[in-house]
């Protein structure tokens, strides 16, 4: 009987130490994972948003624009062709000579969004203009030149009037679509110098040099 009775308290004790046994053993066996500051950078992709000129307005494309003219018998009044080049943010040589009132030089071009997101015209910028007279056997006199510079006007106009500038102007928020089927987002451009019908005719020859003409696109609406 006292032999059982060891025996079980000999068991019992046994029992205990393998639970203690196992309790340490779980509190011993403890670590942790460490992920190190991990850091990124990004590259602008300037490819991701681009607006070009084209001498299309269906078709992203390059080349020459040749402008129209208005009704004249004058063959002096002309108007200068310029080149479209491939990916070209810039215009040059837009002008040519005029001989009255009331005529008026226009360029028929386009604008190209090739990217895939859609753009906004946030404001347009330039086109003041500054006249002196030609250095020629019959300069237009100080008198004319003050009152010239008001009566050319530069004037551009996108999609047939919904958006139409002669000078600064902020907040447009013009849309100017993105890419849709893998064909670029086409708008109509037109470009005119005009002079002004009710003008004074001058009695000497003047130039009109006007400042550079500026859009600046974004890709979001800015608020008013």
């Amino acid at each position: 009987m006292e032999k059982d009775r060891n025996a079980r308290i000999i068991a019992i004790v046994a029992l205990v130490l393998a639970v203690a046994g196992v309790s340490i053993g779980f509190a011993v066996l403890s670590t942790n994972l460490t992920i190190e500051a991990p850091e990124a950078s990004v590259k602008a992709n300037n490819d991701l948003f681009t607006v070009y000129f084209s001498n299309k307005d269906s078709e992203y494309s390059t080349g020459e624009v040749t402008p129209t003219l208005s009704e004249s018998d004058d063959p002096e009044f002309t108007g200068n062709t310029i080149t479209i080049e491939d990916k070209s943010t810039t215009l040059s040589g837009i002008g040519g000579t005029f001989t009255e009132p009331g005529q008026i030089i226009t360029y028929n071009l386009g604008i190209a969004n090739i990217s895939k997101l859609d753009g906004y015209v946030f404001y347009f910028s330039g086109v003041e203009g500054n006249c002196e007279a030609v250095n020629s056997n019959n300069p237009a006199t100080q008198e004319e030149l003050e009152r010239a510079c008001n009566d050319l006007i530069f004037r551009i106009d996108i999609d047939d009037g919904k958006y139409t500038a002669t000078k600064y102007k902020k907040y447009a928020n013009y849309l100017i679509s993105k890419m849709t089927d893998g064909k670029p987002g086409m708008h109509k451009l037109k470009l005119e110098i005009e002079y002004k019908a009710d003008a004074i005719p001058v009695t000497g020859d003047f130039k009109v040099t006007f400042s550079n003409a500026e859009f600046n696109y974004r890709t979001e609406v800015t608020p008013y």
